[in-house]
């Protein structure tokens, strides 16, 4: 996996932001780091960890929030 600078450079943001990412990623089981070697996606990540809600009202605002973030992404560039 990249470095923190590289991945905070890469994305525009802090690198304390990369931290708390790469953080999160590790309690939920994504990554696996080991000092001295780097940060490495394990090889059984939980299949739980990106599981979206079904239900209608999710579905709902999921697409909502598509629409939202496609049109500040537009605006943006």
């Amino acid at each position: 996996m990249p470095t923190e600078h590289e991945l905070a450079d890469q994305f525009g943001v802090s690198r304390s932001v990369v931290r708390e990412a790469i953080s999160q990623l590790k309690a939920d089981g994504v990554l696996v780091i080991r000092r001295g070697n780097g940060s490495f996606v394990s090889q059984n990540p939980s299949g739980t960890v990106f599981r979206l809600p079904s239900s209608e009202s999710h579905t709902a605002d999921l697409a909502k929030l598509f629409e939202l973030r496609s049109c500040i992404e537009i605006q943006a560039a």
